[in-house]
C-alpha cells in the first residue's frame, strides 16, 4: 500500500505479465463446452506449470509448524 508501481516492479505494464503463458484468442462465452474446454485447458497449463509453493521457501519449509497449520 502506498509504494509506487516503479519501486515494486520492474515491469509496470501489469497487463503484459501473462504474455509467458499460452492463449486462445476466441472463445464463445455463450457456448458451455467450448467454455469448459477452455477453462480446463487453462487449469491443465498453469496446474503443470507449477514447480512449488508460493514463496521461495517452497513446501515442506514454510515458517509455520505442521500443528500451527
Amino acid at each position: 500500500m502506498g509504494t509506487s508501481a516503479a519501486r515494486s516492479s520492474y515491469i509496470t505494464e501489469y497487463f503484459t505479465h501473462g504474455d509467458k503463458g499460452p492463449g486462445l484468442q476466441v472463445v464463445n462465452g455463450m457456448n458451455v463446452i467450448a467454455t469448459k474446454r477452455a477453462v480446463e485447458f487453462a487449469r491443465k497449463w498453469a496446474v503443470d506449470d507449477r514447480y512449488g509453493g508460493h514463496s521461495m521457501s517452497g513446501p515442506g519449509t514454510a515458517s509455520r509448524t505442521r500443528e500451527e497449520v
